[in-house]
């Protein structure tokens, strides 16, 4: 019986240290081992749990510090996913504002253009703040009615 507990034995070392990492260091028998075959593992003997190797309290300071940074980054590439998102929308409304002043002239904007739009709407917001207001969303409203 000692011999076949231990060939046993050995045969349920190699399984768990092949399951090792896929059970998440929980690994239940359905019989008791001796701790002689369990090499470095440790075991309950009442339970038949198979609970892993004890981690210091240091070891698990690293791992959480680990996690921390792979958190950070993560939070990081969703920053730049988000700030790359943002600057699609505002090139969109870009093109789509020049688009509608392209419409508006009946012509394609050119160079000069720029300037004499920008000059023309800094003479509406001196002389009353008319661009602005026409860009209100009150503007919008009384003008349906």
């Amino acid at each position: 019986t000692n011999e076949m507990g231990s060939k046993w034995g050995q045969e349920k070392i190699r399984k768990m240290k092949k399951t090792h990492f896929m059970k998440k260091n929980i690994i239940f028998l359905k019989k008791t081992v001796s701790v002689d075959c369990l090499f470095s593992f440790l075991f309950d003997l009442k339970g038949g749990i198979y609970m892993g190797t004890a981690r210091s309290y240091e070891e698990r300071i690293e791992d959480l510090k680990r996690r921390q940074e792979q958190l950070k980054e993560q939070e990081k590439d969703l920053k730049k996913k988000v700030a790359k998102e943002e600057r699609k929308k505002r090139t969109r409304r870009l093109i789509e504002i020049g688009g509608t002043v392209q419409s508006v002239l009946g012509r394609p904007l050119e160079d000069e253009d720029k300037d004499r739009l920008y000059r023309f709407l800094m003479m509406q917001e001196r002389n009353g703040n008319y661009f602005t207001k026409a860009m209100s969303k009150k503007y919008e409203v009384e003008d349906k009615n």
